[in-house]
């Protein structure tokens, strides 16, 4: 898959995997998280893009709570048997779960847990259609996500019929991740796509394209700033689904998909730039309850088709979901 973007096995150079100058500066001009004053030439040397092709274990203040929700979801991933879907992202993925800051802090507003339980958990919702398991901790990175799979959470006894990876937005934030460049943001997702497919060579893997962002998030006032981000997410999106879909044309059996639900947060196209939803996206990057009970049945149905299709390729018998 990464040799489809023209890159090389071994270490990533630094000036591949970090944002261009002029994106940097653009970047940190559109937030408050640094000072306008600052100059393109002190900015220089501020990329702290891990390799890709890597892994890494977070190191901050925090790295003791990370550890620990990561130990936590290891468990639970040992612990899971009947499943038919693994969501593995971040921040967005933890908040399935009901909570934020490595599950930490939880979530005022239920809407978020409330709509994995009615589309992810047969045992408490009779509606669900799917069992589902979501890990994931906030601000993770890429690289931290392959970490988390080394180390705990794709288990021997863990088989979902599906994996759904959304990971990368905080790849491409250069105050929250590092600054990484959209080629190399694009890599470390293929990198974690690769694994997958390594450790489980049956199972389909559905890439959730990344979701649209501010570029001020975080702040107060309007989520509807898009600029910056946005032209570096709708081009790693464009590229995945390319791949995708080279992959799709290489492959009679092909394993691999990819779903865009971007238009779900974004307001009416009226031929000019589109608008966030700020009712959907509270703080410009993470989904309302609103937002999740408006992304959750699109999510299922991406999921059945990718369901149907792998049945339809290896013409089985479908077995009725996690009835086994």
């Amino acid at each position: 898959l990464r040799n489809s973007q023209r890159i090389k096995e071994g270490s990533t150079p630094l000036n591949y995997r970090c944002l261009e100058e002029d994106v940097r500066y653009q970047m940190n001009t559109s937030s408050v998280a640094k000072p306008q004053t600052q100059t393109r030439g002190a900015m220089q040397m501020e990329c702290q893009c891990p390799d890709p092709g890597q892994t890494k274990k977070r190191q901050s203040s925090m790295t003791g709570h990370w550890i620990y929700h990561h130990e936590q979801q290891a468990e639970e991933a040992a612990a899971t048997r009947k499943v038919d879907v693994v969501l593995i992202g971040d921040s967005l993925t933890e908040r399935w779960r009901g909570t934020w800051l490595y599950g930490k802090k939880e979530i005022p507003e239920i809407g978020q847990v409330f709509q994995f339980q009615k589309y992810f958990n047969r045992t408490v919702s009779p509606t669900a259609k799917l069992q589902g398991l979501a890990l994931g901790s906030s601000g993770d990175i890429s690289a931290e996500t392959f970490w988390h799979l080394k180390n705990g959470f794709l288990p021997e006894t863990l088989h979902p019929k599906v994996f759904v990876l959304l990971v990368g937005t905080n790849d491409l934030d250069r105050h929250r991740g590092g600054g990484c460049s959209k080629e190399a943001t694009l890599e470390g997702i293929l990198t974690l796509v690769e694994y997958l497919q390594k450790r489980r060579p049956h199972t389909p893997v559905l890439i959730h394209g990344l979701l649209p962002r501010d570029d001020r998030p975080f702040q107060e006032g309007e989520k509807n700033a898009m600029g910056v981000y946005w032209k570096q997410i709708q081009w790693v999106n464009h590229e995945l689904q390319r791949i995708c879909q080279q992959q799709q044309a290489q492959d009679g059996h092909n394993k691999l998909y990819f779903a865009d639900l971007s238009d779900i947060f974004l307001g009416e196209d009226t031929g000019g730039p589109r608008q966030l939803q700020s009712d959907l996206l509270f703080d410009g990057v993470h989904p309302t309850g609103k937002g999740y009970e408006a992304w959750a049945p699109a999510l299922v149905r991406q999921i059945e088709h990718v369901l149907k299709e792998d049945w339809r390729q290896n013409k089985w018998q479908p077995k009725a979901l996690s009835s086994e």
